[in-house]
């Protein structure tokens, strides 16, 4: 007999994971089949903000593989999920995220982290202490035995002020409230459309181990944008 309240709890997580309901008629049916283990997979599409003459939209495709397995109590779990994303920007690059309380990344988050992008947490230590860190996939570290790369972290005590670093830059704001909206999409780890005081729209995303931000253009080339000049 289904548990019909571990199948809501399931549906519960996949949303809050950034799923959302379209997996659950098929979560359904393998959670009413009772086998041990079982895999959804789902595929998300992510436009990049790339102008070109003969092709004015490029996308991301990310590949996602999710993994449930029963446990002692006959309840189903989501234990992790696989992420592998296809980008015309650089070779294919894929990572598993495991869903346990110290850190969990909803699906956009793994987006960004496999973009090279970093993402702004609330971690829990071996010790079970909560701090926040901005966190970072290491593509040029060695990976580990199950293909993960290694993840950077960014504590709080790092000096990373991403609020003090978007003050100090020529960045245009019509209300405090843009501003925040603005903070909270770069914690998110998304690349974000800017407005300079000189009249540009270019592209931003945090890079904490420098203690800044990195700004593109339209063709999501690398450009420079200087920060304001203090009083003389």
């Amino acid at each position: 007999m289904m548990n019909t309240k571990n199948l809501n709890d399931l549906k519960d997580t996949l949303k809050y994971q950034g799923f959302g309901e379209q997996l659950n008629n098929e979560l359904e049916k393998a959670v009413t089949k009772g086998e041990k283990t079982f895999t959804l997979e789902a595929t998300h599409i992510h436009d990049l903000p790339i102008s070109k003459p003969d092709d004015p939209l490029t996308h991301d495709k990310v590949s996602y593989e999710l993994s449930f397995k029963q446990g002692k109590n006959e309840q189903y779990y989501f234990n992790s999920y696989q992420a592998k994303l296809e980008s015309p920007l650089f070779k294919d690059r894929q990572q598993t995220f495991y869903l346990d309380l110290g850190r969990t990344y909803t699906a956009k988050e793994a987006y960004n982290l496999l973009s090279g992008r970093s993402v702004y947490k609330s971690l829990q230590n071996k010790e079970g202490q909560r701090y926040n860190a901005f966190v970072q996939l290491d593509f040029k570290g060695e990976q580990k035995a199950n293909g993960n790369y290694p993840m950077k972290s960014y504590h709080e005590n790092y000096g990373f002020r991403l609020s003090q670093t978007i003050a100090e830059l020529p960045i245009k704001f019509s209300s405090l409230e843009e501003r925040d909206r603005l903070i909270k999409s770069l914690e998110k780890g998304n690349l974000q459309k800017v407005q300079l005081t000189d009249g540009q729209t270019l592209f931003a995303k945090t890079v904490p181990a420098t203690r800044s931000l990195k700004f593109y253009d339209d063709k999501l080339q690398p450009t420079q944008v200087n920060a304001l000049k203090g009083p003389e």
